[in-house]
C-alpha cells in the first residue's frame, strides 16, 4: 500500500493521480503529517524544538524556508483537495481516507464503512465538500446552519459484502448522491456510547 499526503504541498497533483492510477484506489492510504499548528491560524510554532512558520497549508522551518515541516492540513482537508485541486475520484479519496487506513492498521472490523456493527461516524458534506453534519457513534456532534440541504453526499467507506460489492455511491435523484447500502436500524449500526 501507498501513503500520500495530499495537502496540495508535498506532492504534485499530477504524482496524486499517477499513485491512484497506478497501485488502486483500494490500495492508497492518505495522511496528513499534521503538526501541532492543525487548525490553527497562520503565525509561529515549534516542531521538535524548531522554529516553524505556517502560512495555509505550508509549514516551513522558519530559518530554512524552502523545507517542509509537517503539514498544517487536516485529513479531511487532505482528502478534500486531492477531489477538488487533484482530480482523484471522489469514492476513490473517500475510501483512501476511510476504509483503506482502517484495514491498514487492522480496525476495519469496527470503522472505516458504515456497516452493521461498525461505529456510526459519518461527515455529511455539501457539492462543494464543505462540512455539513459530523455524525460520531450514531449521533450528531457537529452542524452547521439549520440543517442538510437536499444536495448532499455521504463521505463512506463501503466494504465488500459476502453477497455483493456495495457502490460508494449511487445517483438517488437529480441533484442528490447517497449511500448505496442495506438499510440498517440505528441500534444495529452504532456502536458503544453516544
Amino acid at each position: 500500500e501507498v501513503e500520500l499526503i495530499t495537502d496540495n504541498v508535498h506532492i504534485h497533483p499530477a504524482m496524486v493521480r499517477f499513485t491512484f492510477n497506478t497501485f488502486g484506489a483500494d490500495h492508497v492510504c492518505l495522511i496528513a503529517d499534521s503538526m501541532m499548528a492543525c487548525g490553527l491560524p497562520d503565525g509561529q510554532y515549534s516542531l521538535g524544538g524548531q522554529a516553524v512558520t505556517v502560512r495555509g497549508p505550508r509549514a516551513t522551518l522558519t530559518e530554512q524556508p524552502g523545507t517542509i515541516a509537517g503539514s498544517a492540513t487536516c485529513l479531511f482537508d487532505c482528502m478534500k483537495r486531492a477531489v477538488l485541486d487533484m482530480g482523484v475520484p471522489l469514492e476513490s479519496a473517500v475510501r483512501a481516507a476511510t476504509l483503506n487506513p482502517a484495514r491498514s492498521i487492522g480496525i476495519d472490523a469496527d470503522y472505516g464503512s458504515l456497516d452493521a456493527g461498525r461505529y456510526g461516524n459519518v461527515v455529511l458534506v455539501d457539492d462543494k465538500l464543505d462540512i455539513l453534519k459530523v455524525v460520531r457513534h450514531g449521533e450528531v456532534i457537529g452542524q452547521t446552519g439549520n440543517g442538510s440541504p437536499p444536495e448532499t453526499r455521504f463521505l463512506l467507506a463501503a466494504k465488500e459484502s459476502s453477497q455483493r460489492k456495495l457502490p460508494l455511491f449511487r445517483r438517488s435523484g437529480p441533484a442528490t448522491w447517497g449511500l448505496h447500502a442495506p438499510k440498517t436500524p440505528k441500534a444495529e449500526v452504532g456502536r458503544g456510547g453516544g
